[in-house]
Parts: structure tokens; C-alpha cells; sequence
């Protein structure tokens, strides 16, 4: 198994909204000792300060990235997929990259152009939590967002799960309480227009 030191103690939260600050919330809980950053513009990080949280914050990516074991990224779809090959450029060749956005084809295609899947180098998993609220940003946030949520996970479990950095975060899911299920990328998608984005339009 590749990487089997690999530990989550650094964690870069690329995009710190309703969904990345919850995620660092709950990690808080669960892994106190981590050190966290988040990467965002001006406007959000000053809602993480004014909520008192002890989180590195960044406007600069490049910054925020090179110590990171888990780098995870809660932006929009299209600022994801843009911003994916300077996030692999900049990472540590150790760290698990993992994404929260709701469409998973298109960003799984963007990330196999940026990752490969050289175990010795970042490794991508595309995700997508089934949890959310009414009200966004990250003076919203909440540790318990995802907990007893679907958390989408995509790929095979039995072929992703022999890398150690994938292991890990799987474990760590479980710990804030979400409920992984693993998933192809056009499933969830086609399923995921039908049961929201479907009846949303309507």
C-alpha cells in the first residue's frame, strides 16, 4: 500500500464557504490537534476570523497548499475544474486532493488531466456531500452539517481503498458521521439531476 505513514494532519480547505468550513469544523472535533488553512477571498476569511476560528487563512493559493496531507476543495464546479491544475502543481506529491462539487463528470475529466495515477505522486478523489442548508457562506457553517448525510465517493472502493491517503479520509467521513457511498461519476450525476436538480428546475 502506498504511503502507509500517511497521516491527516495538515489540512488546506480550498474554498471556505457553508460546505468547506463545516467540513473544518467537524474536523476540528474529530482531529484536534490538526493543522488547518483555508484559501479564499478577502471577504470570506473575514467571517472565519470574525467566527474566532484558529484556521491559517490565505488569499494566495500557492501558499496554502505545499504542506498540506489533505487539500479539500468546497468551490463552484467551474472554479474547481479551472483551478485544479495549479492546485496539483502545488501540492505535496503525498497529499490525498478530494472535491465537494455537485457535478462529478466534469470535474473527474478535469482532474484526470491534472492527476495521475502514480501513486508516488497527489492523488485526486472526486466527493460530493448529500448535506447542505437554506443559508450559505461560511458564517453558517455548522460541525454537524454532514452528519448522518450521504457522502458520494467516486471510483471503486476496492481499488481506491488500497491507497492509504484514500483509506484515511474514508475513515475520517465516518468519524464526522457521514455515510460514504461509492459511485461513478455519471451515476451520481444522472442521479442527482433526477432527485435535485430536476425537481429544483421544475
Amino acid at each position: 500500500m502506498a504511503h502507509e505513514r500517511y497521516e491527516i494532519r495538515r489540512v488546506a480547505i480550498v474554498g471556505a464557504g457553508l460546505i468547506g468550513a463545516s467540513f473544518g469544523l467537524a474536523l476540528q472535533n474529530v482531529l484536534p490537534d490538526a493543522s488547518i488553512t483555508a484559501y479564499d477571498k478577502p471577504e470570506v476569511l473575514r467571517k472565519l476570523r470574525e467566527r474566532g476560528l484558529p484556521w491559517n487563512a490565505y488569499e494566495d493559493l500557492r501558499s496554502a497548499l505545499p504542506d498540506a496531507d489533505l487539500v479539500y476543495v468546497a468551490l463552484p464546479v467551474s472554479a474547481t475544474i479551472q483551478m485544479l491544475p495549479e492546485i496539483a502543481a502545488n501540492c505535496g506529491a503525498h497529499a490525498l486532493v478530494t472535491d465537494a462539487g455537485s457535478t462529478k463528470s466534469q470535474i473527474c475529466d478535469a482532474a484526470k488531466r491534472s492527476f495521475t495515477s502514480d501513486e508516488r505522486t497527489a492523488r485526486f478523489l472526486g466527493g460530493h456531500p448529500i448535506a447542505g442548508k437554506e443559508q450559505s457562506g461560511a458564517e453558517h457553517a455548522e460541525a454537524e452539517l454532514c452528519r448522518g448525510a450521504k457522502y458520494s465517493l467516486i471510483g471503486d472502493a476496492s481499488g481506491a481503498l488500497r491507497d492509504s491517503r484514500t483509506a484515511q479520509f474514508v475513515e475520517l467521513l465516518h468519524r464526522i458521521g457521514a455515510q460514504p457511498v461509492w459511485i461513478d461519476a455519471d451515476t451520481h450525476d444522472w442521479a442527482l439531476a433526477a432527485v435535485s436538480h430536476l425537481p429544483q428546475l421544475v
